[in-house]
């Protein structure tokens, strides 16, 4: 029988950007020197994911709390930028999540790395691979579903999933990080792609790949979540929302529409057009914007 947790607590870890500036200087991070010097912060990159799933739960009713932020989220943010950018430290991360929602599912969001340093070629080690703590506990249940969902999502990419270490019978890495060892509740921890191959870095770093990333996490761990709520948004005109397969450009003009003032609606108090009614040159338009 599947176990249902009245919601889910993410971490996204390290810390993202604030004015420009990585907060991360020393590490997770990595510079290609034999790729044109292209960057790439796992923090941002962890950001760019967790609120992708942040708003695949809320719009399916699921509430979230957010450890890094210690908040909870009730309306969908307009993008990563709207999420806390500091660096907070793992002790508060799960005393947060162990006070305020003891029994949410943990999910903490990462990407891998090959050494330690911050620049230089790219690495041949890619994939993705999920923790959980040592021992059979429920965790290992959800990581395997986890694991599946991405390797669904991943059949037609030109990314893969590494095969799992098997040790306790399941396809789940084991580890002692404090974030699995100190929650309360089951808890499960992604390295998705590894930042230091230029081939994941690109993936990691497109709205495109985002987009999968963040639905696979939610057909692993949609089935171990209850809706408590009515969807939020549910009421937003239909020009504020994009199918995660849309075109850039789409989700781009929905997240406008989203985010925006009026919510989607003209100044007269009207739905906005929806992507398929837009004319063909304001389409191109949002195509040029995106592209720049």
């Amino acid at each position: 029988m599947t176990r249902k947790f009245p919601g889910v607590c993410i971490d996204y870890g390290h810390g993202g950007e604030i004015d420009g500036k990585y907060q991360n200087p020393s590490s997770k991070q990595y510079t290609f020197t034999d790729h044109g010097d292209l960057f790439i912060g796992e923090g941002i990159t962890n950001r760019m994911t967790a609120v992708r799933l942040i708003a695949l739960a809320l719009a399916a009713g699921v509430r979230v709390w957010d450890c890094v932020a210690q908040k909870e989220w009730t309306t969908i943010p307009g993008s990563w930028r709207d999420l806390e950018q500091q660096n907070v430290g793992l002790s508060t991360r799960t005393r947060y999540a162990n006070t305020a929602c003891p029994k949410a599912l943990y999910l903490s969001i990462h990407s891998n790395a090959i050494g330690n340093s911050l620049k230089g070629p790219s690495q041949n080690a890619r994939g993705v691979c999920f923790f959980t703590s040592p021992g059979k506990t429920f965790s290992d249940t959800i990581a395997t579903a986890v694991h599946k969902a991405f390797e669904r999502a991943f059949a037609d990419e030109p990314v893969y999933t590494r095969r799992g270490d098997w040790s306790d019978g399941d396809v789940d890495h084991e580890a002692n990080f404090h974030v699995l060892r100190e929650t309360k509740s089951s808890a499960v921890l992604g390295e998705v792609l590894f930042f230091t191959n230029i081939h994941d870095a690109r993936y990691l770093l497109s709205s495109e790949g985002q987009d999968v990333i963040a639905q696979a996490y939610w057909d692993g761990l949609e089935e171990f979540l209850e809706a408590t709520r009515e969807p939020v948004g549910r009421d937003l005109p239909e020009c504020c929302y994009a199918p995660s397969t849309a075109e850039p450009a789409h989700r781009a003009y929905a997240a406008y529409n989203r985010a925006g003032e009026n919510k989607g609606l003209n100044y007269q108090g009207k739905p906005c057009p929806t992507w398929d009614e837009l004319p063909e040159d304001i389409r191109v338009k949002w195509r040029a914007a995106v592209e720049t």
